[in-house]
């Protein structure tokens, strides 16, 4: 865990970082510091299933799964 870490530490703290892509990030390392969810929602100013999607995403995909996907437009 900790490469993971440092890794999404990266995100939270890198200047390049999207808002939303460091919020995740931040998401994911509270939850592996043990934080409830609601609290971990509450930090975040989002809603617990928001939480919830985050941090799977996370354990299905790792890092590349908290970037935004960028879905082609439809004609």
């Amino acid at each position: 865990m900790t490469e993971r870490r440092a890794e999404l530490s990266g995100l939270v703290n890198g200047r390049d970082t999207p808002a939303n892509v460091a919020t995740r990030a931040r998401i994911v390392l509270w939850h592996a510091d043990g934080l409830p969810k609601r609290r971990i929602a509450a930090l975040a100013g989002v809603s617990r299933p928001t939480v919830d999607l985050w941090i799977g995403r996370y354990e299905a995909d790792g890092v590349s799964g908290l970037v935004d996907v960028v879905a082609s437009a439809a004609g």
